[in-house]
């Protein structure tokens, strides 16, 4: 017979009473464990409020010192190999991220910092928060000391809030990049004052990070888990605070900056983005501006649809970031919820499954994250791509590389018609004086060079420039 918490406690406080009612030797609660039941034998008393005898009482408590797991042999198995899949697969798609960055200068920007900082931390979570969340899941006692105790907690507290935190802060530098961007600046002023804010907005992210998680320091604690005063089972890390109002305002403190604000910040923002892609990449007008020049309108109209259906996958990309975030988070924050407002709402066994499934499903955002931040950006999914082996490349990759065909077959027929006249602006297209002007569109060369598509004289709308422009940026998301 195992007890769970509630039963423990109603058990010290029955033990007490029993005490109380048959004037027990007040030295019997200093007795320990290995001797309760050869001294409480002695006794021969029967306990009438649940009729058994202390002896077994005593043994119950053994048992409760000896079994030092909160699941059954079958639970701790499969969890030891789900958080086992999380864990591997989260350090390869993380790691793999990072050196497809890594060996190509040309995708070291300041805008994949962000993503070089999302890696670390999910690499983090997986080397620091599975292993002692599952430990500390499965094992009743702590046996990792008291520094450990403070700083584990810290460290995961820090690293999931540093992975929320950078996962808000991607959607705003997008928004900031497609819908505020402005062609008006020199594209070195433009790199300059991005890479003070991604540096800026990296170190705000991290100071806010440890902040928050500084009453981990204070609060956590070892503390002994026991029945009557000196009759301890064993040794649990847990958060003692001072009131308990003072620990709910934390956990509300906790809820907002970590779940909420973060799904609000991507929902409006991701929001704003597609409206401004739905509204300004319209190919009818670019095509209607350029002039009567046949050649120059099927060239314009065939760039720009190809556009709007990849600013149309961006759109369902973003809105499955933001409900991929909201999904994977949803689950522990209202058992936390719970938790917290009804304590014994679950046996204990049952707690402990439910908070093991719960940690799970969020922690796989360690996986989805370098997919969704990774894997679907463009340049960095071309280098994903060239580290796999060739064999593999021409079996999984034969539709990507007949896309990149046509792509650049078209590329090669403007580049032959046309003749790019140089110009003292910059590439974005603004009104000049020259007899024509230029529109940036992302390139498909093998060097991804951007290609200069001529249309006749006369000045586009602002909002067809910028929509083409952020057409740029859209790609690299």
């Amino acid at each position: 017979m195992i007890l769970n918490s509630q039963e423990l406690n109603h058990l010290k406080s029955s033990i007490a009473y029993m005490k109380k009612k048959y004037n027990m030797d007040p030295s019997l609660s200093d007795v320990n464990l290995s001797s309760c039941n050869s001294t409480l034998q002695d006794q021969g008393l029967e306990f009438d409020m649940f009729n058994f005898s202390i002896a077994e009482v005593c043994s119950i408590l053994k048992a409760q010192q000896q079994d030092n797991s909160h699941m059954s042999p079958v639970a701790e198995s499969i969890f030891m190999v789900v958080y086992a899949v999380l864990i591997m697969t989260g350090l390869a798609t993380n790691v793999a991220v990072i050196f497809a960055i890594a060996r190509r200068s040309k995708i070291q920007t300041p805008r994949n910092l962000y993503i070089i900082n999302l890696t670390v931390s999910d690499i983090s979570l997986c080397l620091v928060c599975m292993p002692f969340t599952l430990v500390n899941l499965i094992s009743k006692q702590w046996t990792m000391g008291e520094t450990l105790c403070k700083l584990v907690p810290t460290l995961q507290g820090a690293n999931i809030m540093v992975s929320t935190t950078t996962i808000s802060t991607i959607a705003i530098d997008r928004y900031i990049n497609i819908v505020r961007h402005t062609p008006l600046h020199a594209g070195a002023v433009i790199d300059r004052s991005q890479k003070r804010r991604v540096v800026f907005s990296l170190a705000f992210v991290w100071i806010l990070s440890l902040v928050s998680v500084l009453p981990f320091i204070f609060y956590q604690k070892v503390v002994d888990f026991k029945v009557v005063d000196s009759l301890v089972l064993y040794k649990i890390c847990i958060e003692v605070w001072p009131s308990v109002m003072l620990k709910r305002a934390y956990f509300g403190y906790i809820l907002l900056m970590m779940y909420f604000i973060p799904i609000v910040v991507l929902s409006v923002v991701h929001t704003s983005i597609a409206k401004f892609l739905q509204k300004h990449a319209t190919w009818q007008n670019v095509v209607q501006e350029a002039g009567s020049s046949t050649d120059a309108q099927k060239v314009v109209s065939g760039r720009v649809s190809r556009e709007m259906v990849r600013n149309r996958k961006t759109t369902t990309i973003l809105f499955v970031i933001a409900a991929l975030f909201a999904v994977s988070w949803l689950p522990h924050y209202i058992l936390s919820i719970i938790v917290e407002v009804k304590p014994l709402f679950f046996p204990t066994e049952k707690l402990y499954i439910a908070t093991a499934i719960c940690h799970a499903i969020a922690m796989s955002t360690a996986i989805t994250n370098p997919i969704v931040y990774g894997w679907m950006n463009t340049n960095i999914r071309r280098e994903l791509i060239a580290m796999l082996p060739s064999a593999l490349i021409r079996c999984c990759c034969k539709k990507l590389s007949n896309d990149r065909k046509q792509r650049s077959g078209a590329d090669l027929i403007l580049r032959s018609g046309q003749e790019v006249r140089p110009s003292s602006m910059n590439p974005f297209g603004e009104n000049t004086s020259e007899i024509e002007q230029r529109i940036v569109v992302h390139g498909s060369s093998k060097e991804d060079r951007p290609t200069m598509l001529m249309v006749p004289r006369g000045p586009l709308t602002s909002s067809a420039t910028r929509a083409t422009a952020s057409t740029q940026l859209v790609s690299d998301l």
